[in-house]
């Protein structure tokens, strides 16, 4: 097969039940030139059975890992196997809209320049019901000050050139996981300007299985700590980030404060709110804070 325009790397385990419908929603693409790369991670289900038929398709390729490596690995793994030109990640509980792969190819067309672009998604359920409808920034001038603070970006409707995933890898480390794809982007967009197609082009699926549902907040400020060491103790991203990490670090406490309030523990969710407020003042002023600060009165109403 010639050099695919697009690779769409989908990492899965025990996804036997969700991952047609993903892989699905990209061989329905509206825009044709493309491979998919599927890295398991050892999954105990069905989910080779399931692939089988799709195999047949020589755009479609299968890794298997050797065991059970989490998901940087398998996108690790998926980057190093990709043959396109521009390549982007899809969860294999998630799907892409048939526009999506052609959005990116004309948004390619006018800016050749540029090595990392995204275009928006939102949240539904498995019954194709709207959830909830992301804000993305209106405008990306400090575009990574927007970053540090909240990963808008996910790690859907992402496209990023051969000059990125060459050069790029996600953190494999343990205590690097659940926010390795947040990481990934902040050292990404240090580096690259960032491209908008202001189109929403894609879905995440709310399931009761999705692993960001097992979020805990002492596991999210664990690694807080982490990364906050990591870019402490490295030069080249102290250099960048050094003076704006405070604003990395109110991200998360944000992030800890939706947690809390998902999961019922408000005062907590104030408390973290506070420490966010601390760090980084401006954070006020975003819409994620007041969602959050006014989610228990939104809650006492409703009731």
């Amino acid at each position: 097969m010639k050099e695919p325009f697009f690779s769409v790397i989908i990492p899965t385990y025990n996804r036997a039940g969700l991952i047609s419908k993903t892989i699905d929603s990209v061989l329905q693409q509206s825009f044709q030139d493309f491979e998919i790369v599927i890295v398991d991670n050892k999954s105990t289900d069905n989910t080779a059975e399931v692939l089988q038929p799709y195999l047949q398709d020589e755009r479609i390729r299968f890794h298997v890992q050797e065991q059970n490596y989490e998901r940087s690995r398998s996108r690790n793994k998926g980057m190093e196997l990709a043959q396109g030109r521009y390549l982007t990640f899809l969860d294999s509980d998630d799907l892409l809209y048939k526009n999506s792969l052609e959005l990116a190819s004309q948004y390619v067309q006018s800016h050749d320049s540029v090595n990392i672009f995204h275009h928006y998604y939102e949240n539904r359920d498995t019954e194709d019901r709207l959830v909830y409808s992301y804000s993305f920034p209106g405008n990306y001038r400090h575009i990574i000050k927007k970053l540090l603070l909240a990963n808008f970006l996910s790690c859907i409707g992402v496209f990023i050139s051969r000059t990125v995933y060459g050069q790029y890898r996600f953190d494999e480390a343990k205590a690097a996981l659940g926010s390795e794809d947040w990481d990934f982007w902040i050292r990404v967009v240090a580096d690259h300007p960032l491209g908008v197609i202001p189109q929403v082009a894609a879905a995440i699926i709310q399931h009761d299985e999705r692993t960001v549902q097992q979020n805990k907040a002492p596991a999210i400020l664990a690694r807080k700590d982490y990364y906050l060491n990591k870019y402490r103790t490295t030069p080249e991203l102290l250099n960048k980030l050094g003076k704006q990490l405070h604003i990395f670090e109110s991200g998360f406490y944000l992030y800890t404060a939706t947690v809390s309030y998902q999961s019922g523990h408000y005062r907590k969710g104030y408390k973290y709110i506070g420490h966010a407020f601390i760090k980084y003042p401006a954070c006020s002023f975003t819409k994620v804070f007041w969602k959050i600060f006014l989610s228990p009165v939104k809650k006492i109403f409703i009731k």
